[in-house]
């Protein structure tokens, strides 16, 4: 962890392979609890281990997680080197066992995105923020 300026960081890189995301997870959870962030705890790790899952199934690549903490919010970033899309799926039926990832991710986080690798050729970053609550 190091502090840059009012921010903490917390980084970590997950190698492509099944146990990366609950590995991601635990970091996550780690990281917000000795920051004193409990109250975040629980969307950050369900969606960093969505976004670090997609990066190891459907890109098939590692993933690099970083973890900001700033005065109102956490910022969450997972830079994968696929060049696939990302694109919440239109339609999920009940019996669909995958493919809800991004809605989740639309639902719990107060804001997220997608930005691209400033050159375009070494992957994505798909970022989330979740709001800091008044003692956590």
């Amino acid at each position: 962890m190091t502090s840059t300026g009012r921010a903490l960081e917390a980084r970590a890189r997950f190698p492509p392979e099944s146990t990366s995301p609950i590995r991601a997870r635990c970091f996550a959870e780690e990281t917000l609890r000795g920051w004193s962030c409990p109250t975040m705890v629980d969307d950050a790790r369900l969606l960093v281990s969505e976004l670090v899952g997609n990066a190891v199934l459907h890109g098939g690549s590692g993933a690099d997680l970083l973890i900001m903490l700033a005065e109102d919010h956490v910022r969450i970033e997972v830079h994968d080197t696929s060049m696939l899309p990302v694109q919440p799926r239109e339609h999920v039926t009940v019996l669909d066992t995958a493919g809800r990832g991004l809605m989740i991710l639309a639902a719990l986080a107060d804001s997220w995105g997608v930005e691209p690798d400033a050159d375009a050729r070494d992957g994505k970053t798909v970022w989330f923020e979740l709001l800091r609550e008044v003692g956590g």
